[in-house]
């Protein structure tokens, strides 16, 4: 007998709000939801920790599970699947353990870098700080790329938006 279930692969477009041209590039991807394995917030990147769960970890052989960056959850909006667009969001509770949580696999979306990273660079999981993303190479960190930095990062805590392109 086939079970109902919720849908947990949502389409997201969504126009960037702080800016005032039409021309800039707008959030969006494809979404899914996952239950949080610790508290996670808006902007972090997350592996698969255990079935059906993601957590951030700067554990180097837990990134060639990564799925995605967090752009919601349980903790922001209870009852309904609400996703977080805004820069200035980034930072904010998504959810607590046990909780739902939603993570764009594909799409565009803001990150946390970990340090200086150029425009059009390869991103990956941090190994320092659990949830942030620094300049990935092709070859050695082949499995572990997250996708493209569309923005360029000064400092460590820059946001930055990212390509989602897992590769």
């Amino acid at each position: 007998m086939p079970q109902n279930r919720e849908v947990t692969n949502i389409p997201w477009i969504i126009g960037d709000d702080e800016v005032d041209s039409p021309a800039d590039i707008a959030m969006g991807g494809r979404v899914v939801r996952y239950k949080a394995g610790g508290t996670l917030n808006v902007g972090d990147s997350v592996c698969i920790s255990a079935p059906g769960t993601v957590n951030k970890t700067v554990t180097t052989a837990e990134h060639f599970k990564r799925v995605g960056i967090v752009v919601g959850g349980q903790a922001i909006s209870p009852g309904i699947r609400g996703v977080i667009a805004r820069q200035n969001d980034v930072g904010v509770q998504a959810a607590l353990v046990n909780q739902w949580v939603l993570v764009v696999c594909t799409g565009v979306y803001w990150a946390v870098a970990q340090a200086a990273i150029a425009a059009a660079a390869y991103v990956r999981p941090d190994t320092t700080t659990a949830g942030r993303v620094l300049t990935a190479t092709t070859v050695a960190d082949a499995g572990k790329i997250l996708g493209l930095a569309i923005d360029a990062a000064a400092i460590a805590g820059d946001k930055i938006r990212i390509q989602l392109a897992l590769q």
